[in-house]
This record gives structure tokens, sequence and C-alpha cells, in this order.
């Protein structure tokens, strides 16, 4: 494996990033690519996982401890750092699995097309299918602790757990026909969402749609944002809740009291005509941000409206 410092070497569409920790994060995307950094994105290292199938996402619990999920069922995990990568038997075959999110190194949750949740309590050894409903997409989950939960995608639809899965419950969300007048009633796509705690969080989606909740989910409440016909894919936010930064093809907008008021932070070097796939928060305050052809952005928290400056390439 070689250190990846010279610019452009990243060019794959990178649809994944987890950071752990400030220092150490990876990256996943088409072609099973995945790149790993041990200096907070400064030099990536390309890591082997065997696969050529696209990687969806990563998650790590720390730094040893990760997974990555993507199409044909695949599911990887690594207990070294991603020095290497082994597979784990997914319970449903060939599925596109979306979105993958850890509470401990033994507890975890992947969200999957048709509307599928796999659920593992022994680090992935087994995986099950914990929860299935209609035939939709679920593209996001989000854990604020071990047992609160929410998981969002096709036509609005939120599900939330409040016991670690046991139960999920539907919160919001809806496609059907009337059929008086034949007119399909559908929901807002959604792309992304993020847990801050038992009774707060945020979902984002189609045509910017921006929603939140402030009592667990028995209502959400729209929130004008800046990029109103913007689709937004994810939003992360910091520890209090304070801070939310939500991705979009343009870039960030993020917000520092709780959605009162957005601004949209500069890019170093501008980012062009390029999609952003995935944004989370990196080690306790930071966040980074990845999507087409490499890109690789990030802002350490400490002014999350300040420049987001490119990272790696």
């Amino acid at each position: 494996m070689s250190a990846l410092a010279a610019k452009n070497v990243i060019d794959e569409d990178l649809l994944g990033v987890s950071f752990p920790v400030a220092q150490k994060g990876w990256v996943c995307g088409r072609y099973g690519v995945m790149y790993h950094s041990a200096d907070a994105g400064m030099t990536w290292v390309s890591q082997k996982t065997g696969t050529r199938a696209t990687l969806a996402s990563v998650f790590f619990v720390d730094p040893k401890n990760g997974w990555a999920v993507g199409d044909a069922s695949t599911i990887l995990h690594t207990t070294n750092g991603g020095k290497t990568w082994t597979r784990q038997k997914s319970p449903v075959p060939n599925f596109y699995l979306m979105d993958v999110f850890f509470v401990s190194p033994t507890k975890g949750w992947i969200v999957t097309e048709k509307t599928h949740i796999f659920f593992t309590d022994n680090g992935g050894e087994t995986w099950t299918v914990q929860f299935k409903d209609q035939d939709f997409i679920l593209k996001s989950l989000s854990f604020s602790g071990p047992l609160n939960g929410w998981a969002v995608g096709e036509y609005g639809y939120i599900y939330h757990t409040a016991d670690g899965g046991n139960l999920w419950q539907w919160q919001a969300g809806e496609f059907g026909e009337n059929m008086e007048t034949g007119e399909i009633k559908a929901g807002n796509y959604l792309f992304g969402v993020a847990a801050v705690d038992a009774q707060r969080a945020w979902a984002v989606g189609i045509d910017g749609h921006v929603i939140k909740t402030l009592n667990g989910g028995q209502t959400w409440e729209v929130v004008p944002a800046m990029d109103s016909k913007t689709a937004l894919t994810s939003v992360a936010t910091d520890r209090s809740g304070k801070v939310v930064a939500i991705a979009n093809k343009a870039g960030v907008v993020v917000s520092t009291d709780e959605g009162i008021s957005w601004e949209k932070p500069a890019f170093q070097p501008p980012i062009g005509y390029r999609w952003f796939y995935r944004l989370v928060r990196s080690g306790i305050s930071g966040f980074s941000v990845v999507g087409m052809e490499g890109s690789i952005y990030q802002n350490d928290g400490r002014n999350p409206i300040s420049t987001w400056q490119q990272i790696g390439n």
C-alpha cells in the first residue's frame, strides 16, 4: 500500500466517509474502493477490500472496528483499522445495502432497499432482518445511543425505535393513489438523517426539504433552508445539536443556531460542479464531506461557517 499525496490521485466517486477520531478516517465508493488516512486526511492509503461492488457507506465505531456496505448484499468488516477486510453474510441475498451504523463494536444496523433493516449484536458474525415493511428504499439511519434511532428513505418514510430496534414504528411518509382522481400522493424523498438525542433529529431530502423533530418524532416540522430547490443528500450535527451541516450538489449549508439561520461557507479550492454524497461529524466537533471524483473536504468545527478545505487530493 502506498500513501496517496499527489493531486487528483483519488478520482473515484466517494459515497461514504467515517472519522471516529479527528486523525483517523476512511472513505469508500464505487468499484469497491477504500482509502484510509492516519493524519487527518493529509495523505491517504488504499486498502484492499476484495470486492468490486459499490460501497455505499462505511462506519467505524473506533479506529479499529469498522464496517462497509453496498451493492450485492456486500457487508465488509475489519478489526484492525482496515489492514484486512473480511466479508460477512447478509441475511438477504442481492440487496443494495444503503447505510450502516454501529453504537458499539458489537451492536449495529444496516438499512436497505425494500424497507429492510438488518441487525447484529455480535459484531456482524450473524445478521438478522430486524424489520421489514413496504417495498421502498431506506437511504439512511442514525442512532443517538444504543436504544434511540431513526431510519429514513423514499417517499418521506421515517421509522423510529426507542428500544434498540425491537420495535420500529412508522412516523411519516406516504405513497398511494387517489382512487377517484388517479392522482399519486407521495411524500418527499429523504436522503439523510441525523439523531441528536432521544428527542431531537434532523432529516433532509429532495427539493431542499429539511425537517426536524423536537419530541422524538411525534411531529416533524419543515425548516426553511437556503437551497429551496436543491436535492439535499446528507446531514450531520455537532454533539450538542446546535450546529447543523447539510450537503448538496452545490456545497454545504450550515446553521449554528439549530436551524434559525443558515450560511453557505466557501470551499477551497472551489468545488465547481460536484455532487456531495455524504457528510459526517469528524471526531468530536469537526465535519467531513465526500462526493464526486474523489472530493474530500473538511472543517475542524471551531468555526463551521468558515472555509472548508480540500484534503488529500
